[in-house]
């Protein structure tokens, strides 16, 4: 889902008449803590071959994720970037209430033909997530429990704070590409005294 925000945002952008060089242009604030939170996405399947820290394994990703919301934070001055954080914040809540696994819906997953990826859920293979029927508080609802459907090209099951995060890529993607500040800013830079 974040790829086709991504993509959207690329779009609006354009037809803004925004400018792809400004998102290289762009500077967000803890990259490198970006970079660590993803390679925490993936460290709990390397420790599990070598047996290590077996009842934390769930800690990592979790982790990742909150890593992902400081940064977020850390650059809510930034075009979209309430949107991540709260996206985000949501997503930490329901993982937190569950021992820091996201509880998405089995049932959903079945539902739109992803049956093998629900099974590897259930059967505890995927460290990160937990089915959403075995959740009776709060959290429930701020899990992934709403199903896009398998008309769309990649039908998945999301959460609402993936619904905010997306937006906050939308948001940041055509703000960054449209800003007249980096514009601006570019003009400057190419001006020569001689």
């Amino acid at each position: 889902m974040f790829i086709e925000a991504l993509i959207i945002g690329l779009i609006i952008g354009i037809i803004r008449d925004g400018r792809m060089q400004n998102l290289g242009e762009f500077r967000i604030r803890g990259v490198a803590i970006l970079i660590i939170s993803v390679i925490l996405q993936f460290v709990p399947y390397l420790f599990m071959q070598f047996g290590w820290f077996k009842d934390q394994l769930a800690l990592f990703p979790f982790i990742g994720i909150a890593l992902v919301g400081f940064v977020a934070v850390i650059n809510i001055d930034q075009p979209g970037f309430k949107m991540l954080s709260l996206g985000a914040l949501l997503n930490i809540v329901a993982m937190a209430m569950n021992n820091f696994l996201m509880p998405i819906s089995i049932s959903g997953l079945t539902e739109i033909g992803k049956t093998d990826f629900a099974t590897t859920i259930a059967d505890g293979s995927i460290l990160s997530m937990v089915d959403v029927a075995t959740v009776s508080d709060f959290s429930q609802y701020v899990s992934k429990i709403i199903v896009i459907p398998e008309i769309y090209p990649f039908a998945s099951v999301i959460s609402i704070g993936d619904i905010f995060i997306s937006l906050g890529i939308i948001l940041f993607v055509q703000g960054a590409m449209t800003s007249r500040k980096l514009s601006r800013r570019r003009k400057t830079t190419k001006v020569r005294f001689y």
